[in-house]
Protein backbone atom coordinates (compact mmCIF):
# COMPACT_ATOMS: atom_id res chain seq x y z
CA UNK A 1 0.00 0.00 0.00
CA UNK A 2 1.31 3.75 -1.15
CA UNK A 3 0.30 6.12 1.79
CA UNK A 4 1.31 9.65 1.19
CA UNK A 5 2.05 12.24 3.83
CA UNK A 6 3.60 15.69 3.66
CA UNK A 7 6.43 15.20 5.69
CA UNK A 8 9.08 12.86 7.13
CA UNK A 9 8.44 13.81 10.22
CA UNK A 10 4.81 12.37 10.14
CA UNK A 11 5.86 9.51 8.20
CA UNK A 12 8.27 8.14 11.28
CA UNK A 13 5.60 8.95 13.72
CA UNK A 14 3.81 5.65 15.13
CA UNK A 15 0.12 6.72 14.46
CA UNK A 16 0.88 7.18 11.00
CA UNK A 17 2.96 3.49 10.94
CA UNK A 18 0.27 2.09 12.42
CA UNK A 19 -2.22 3.21 9.96
CA UNK A 20 -0.56 2.30 6.94
CA UNK A 21 0.16 -1.47 9.22
CA UNK A 22 -3.63 -1.71 9.74
CA UNK A 23 -4.70 -0.63 6.15
CA UNK A 24 -2.60 -3.33 4.63
CA UNK A 25 -3.83 -5.51 6.83
CA UNK A 26 -7.62 -4.54 5.84
CA UNK A 27 -6.52 -4.77 2.28
CA UNK A 28 -5.00 -8.10 2.42
CA UNK A 29 -8.24 -9.32 4.68
CA UNK A 30 -10.94 -7.69 2.87
CA UNK A 31 -9.77 -7.75 -0.65
CA UNK A 32 -11.00 -3.95 -1.85
CA UNK A 33 -10.65 -3.40 -5.76
CA UNK A 34 -10.34 -0.05 -5.79
CA UNK A 35 -8.89 3.02 -3.43
CA UNK A 36 -11.77 5.21 -4.10
CA UNK A 37 -15.27 5.49 -5.40
CA UNK A 38 -13.75 7.98 -8.25
CA UNK A 39 -11.43 5.11 -9.53
CA UNK A 40 -14.16 2.82 -9.97
CA UNK A 41 -14.65 2.42 -13.99
CA UNK A 42 -18.05 3.79 -15.57
CA UNK A 43 -18.37 0.44 -17.94
CA UNK A 44 -18.16 -1.49 -14.21
CA UNK A 45 -21.07 1.10 -12.76
CA UNK A 46 -23.24 1.09 -15.35
CA UNK A 47 -22.85 -2.86 -15.42
CA UNK A 48 -23.83 -3.07 -12.04
CA UNK A 49 -26.24 -0.32 -12.22
CA UNK A 50 -27.81 -2.68 -15.27
CA UNK A 51 -27.22 -5.69 -13.61
CA UNK A 52 -29.41 -4.65 -10.74
CA UNK A 53 -32.28 -3.04 -13.12
CA UNK A 54 -32.46 -6.57 -14.36
CA UNK A 55 -32.67 -8.52 -11.51
CA UNK A 56 -35.36 -6.12 -10.00
CA UNK A 57 -37.61 -6.10 -12.92
CA UNK A 58 -37.23 -9.73 -13.49
CA UNK A 59 -39.09 -10.04 -9.76
CA UNK A 60 -42.73 -10.12 -9.87
CA UNK A 61 -43.19 -8.12 -6.61
CA UNK A 62 -41.41 -5.13 -8.54
CA UNK A 63 -43.78 -5.13 -11.42
CA UNK A 64 -46.13 -2.11 -10.34
CA UNK A 65 -43.67 -0.17 -8.50
CA UNK A 66 -42.83 3.17 -10.24
CA UNK A 67 -39.35 3.75 -11.50
CA UNK A 68 -38.41 6.80 -9.37
CA UNK A 69 -38.89 3.41 -6.43
CA UNK A 70 -36.99 1.06 -8.62
CA UNK A 71 -33.91 4.00 -8.46
CA UNK A 72 -34.37 4.46 -5.37
CA UNK A 73 -33.56 0.93 -4.47
CA UNK A 74 -31.07 0.17 -7.30
CA UNK A 75 -29.19 3.41 -5.70
CA UNK A 76 -29.34 1.34 -1.84
CA UNK A 77 -27.69 -1.20 -4.06
CA UNK A 78 -25.01 0.54 -5.66
CA UNK A 79 -23.95 2.20 -2.29
CA UNK A 80 -23.47 -1.60 -1.26
CA UNK A 81 -21.61 -2.25 -3.98
CA UNK A 82 -19.21 0.45 -3.72
CA UNK A 83 -18.96 -0.51 0.08
CA UNK A 84 -17.84 -4.11 -1.00
CA UNK A 85 -15.38 -3.00 -3.56
CA UNK A 86 -14.06 0.50 -2.89
CA UNK A 87 -11.13 0.77 0.60
CA UNK A 88 -12.54 4.03 1.46
CA UNK A 89 -16.27 2.72 1.58
CA UNK A 90 -15.19 -0.76 3.48
CA UNK A 91 -15.98 -1.01 7.28
CA UNK A 92 -12.12 -0.83 8.72
CA UNK A 93 -11.35 -4.20 9.80
CA UNK A 94 -10.52 -3.58 13.48
CA UNK A 95 -13.93 -1.69 14.11
CA UNK A 96 -16.77 -2.27 11.52
CA UNK A 97 -18.55 1.31 13.05
CA UNK A 98 -15.92 3.22 11.05
CA UNK A 99 -15.43 3.15 7.35
CA UNK A 100 -11.52 2.83 6.13
CA UNK A 101 -11.89 6.65 5.51
CA UNK A 102 -13.17 7.61 9.21
CA UNK A 103 -9.56 5.77 10.45
CA UNK A 104 -8.09 8.12 7.78
CA UNK A 105 -9.58 11.14 9.04
CA UNK A 106 -8.71 10.03 12.61
CA UNK A 107 -5.34 9.81 12.14
CA UNK A 108 -5.03 12.99 9.97
CA UNK A 109 -6.80 14.38 13.01
CA UNK A 110 -3.92 13.06 15.00
CA UNK A 111 -0.89 13.80 13.02
CA UNK A 112 -2.15 17.32 11.83
CA UNK A 113 -0.60 16.66 8.49
CA UNK A 114 -3.15 15.77 5.21
CA UNK A 115 -2.51 12.27 4.47
CA UNK A 116 -4.17 9.94 1.17
CA UNK A 117 -3.77 6.58 0.46
CA UNK A 118 -2.60 6.53 -3.54
CA UNK A 119 -2.97 2.76 -4.27
CA UNK A 120 -2.30 -0.67 -3.48
CA UNK A 121 -1.96 -4.23 -5.06
CA UNK A 122 -2.95 -7.20 -3.42
CA UNK A 123 -1.54 -10.89 -4.23
CA UNK A 124 -2.70 -14.27 -3.11
CA UNK A 125 -1.37 -17.56 -3.75
CA UNK A 126 -3.20 -19.03 -6.54
CA UNK A 127 -5.21 -16.36 -7.97
CA UNK A 128 -4.54 -15.68 -11.85
CA UNK A 129 -2.24 -19.26 -11.87
CA UNK A 130 -4.04 -21.57 -14.87
CA UNK A 131 -1.48 -24.02 -15.58
CA UNK A 132 -1.58 -27.20 -13.04
CA UNK A 133 1.68 -27.22 -10.58
CA UNK A 134 3.98 -29.79 -12.46
CA UNK A 135 4.86 -32.60 -10.38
Amino acid sequence: VEVNCETDFVAATDAFRDFVRDVALHIANLSPQYVSREDVPASAIEYERSMQLRILKDDPKNANKPEEILERIIEGRMDKFFADMVLMEQSFIKDDTKTVSDILQGTVAEVGESIQIARFARFALGEGDDEPAEE
